[in-house]
């Protein structure tokens, strides 16, 4: 009986937070999108570029990776200086495109990707060609490749 009324209870506090609108599973997950929509077409970038995700580029003929970083993950921030680094100096040869952890569940889901500073190695249909969790330079290098 004490258990069933903790469910209760935490049912109503929910309820409460969420103003009382009914809230899918779906909607407290889903990254935020911007409601302007716009009618330019979105072009691939020709050479190698390191920028933040869009699915539109992800399995059109090319490889690519992806990074899942998370703002406050030391790992991620020192990736993320040694990918400028390396697209500064122009040795990279994909693209590489940069994914929030904390937002891009579907993304994390459909890539397994179980933590920060996990890069994925996409084929050029889409399909996940090898994962690698906090890469050092010389294997960061050899991804790009």
């Amino acid at each position: 009986m004490r258990q069933l009324r903790i469910v209760f209870v935490l049912g109503l506090i929910f309820l409460y937070g969420c103003g009382g609108k009914k809230v899918s599973v779906a909607s407290l997950t889903a990254p935020k999108t911007s409601s302007v929509k716009s009618s330019a077409a979105v072009i691939p970038p020709e050479r190698p570029v390191y920028t933040l995700f869009n699915p539109k580029f992800i399995g059109k003929g090319k490889k690519s990776l992806l990074f899942f970083a998370q703002a406050k993950d030391p790992f991620s921030a020192q990736s993320d200086t040694l990918l400028r680094k390396l697209y500064s100096s122009g040795s990279a040869k994909i693209s590489t495109f940069r994914l929030d952890f904390a937002t891009s569940t579907g993304s994390r889901f459909d890539y397994q990707v179980i933590t920060p500073d996990t890069f994925v190695l996409v084929g050029t249909s889409g399909e996940r060609e090898k994962s690698v969790i906090h890469p050092g330079e010389e294997e960061l290098k050899k991804l790009l490749e």
